[in-house]
């Protein structure tokens, strides 16, 4: 089950096999909590976020959004517009929510 904790407020982590993103600066601490939280969201294990598995993660923490503003909030984590967020995607969007 996901973590309870929002994108914003996840702990960060690091990955010993992947340099942080060059665009974030972030703690090593806080990447290994997005790690976490990103494995946790990521259902079924295939290394990417669906727009299902966000809404799941969201109903699962406790959180109600309509379905546009989990739309909107998937697309602007899907950087390559491949439909999925990645981890490096994910890491971009926890920053950006985190800010505001």
């Amino acid at each position: 089950q996901p973590p309870r904790a929002s994108l914003a407020t996840a702990p960060q982590a690091s990955q010993a096999t992947a340099p942080p993103a060059k665009s974030s600066m972030i703690s090593a601490e806080r990447r290994a909590g997005l790690r976490s939280a990103f494995k946790a969201y990521d259902a079924d294990s295939s290394g990417f976020i669906t727009k299902e598995e966000l809404t799941n993660a969201f109903k699962a923490a406790g959180l109600t959004f309509d379905q546009k503003v989990i739309s909107d909030t998937f697309d602007t984590a899907d950087k390559n517009h491949d439909g999925k967020v990645d981890f490096e995607e994910f890491v971009a969007l926890a920053e950006l929510l985190s800010k505001r």
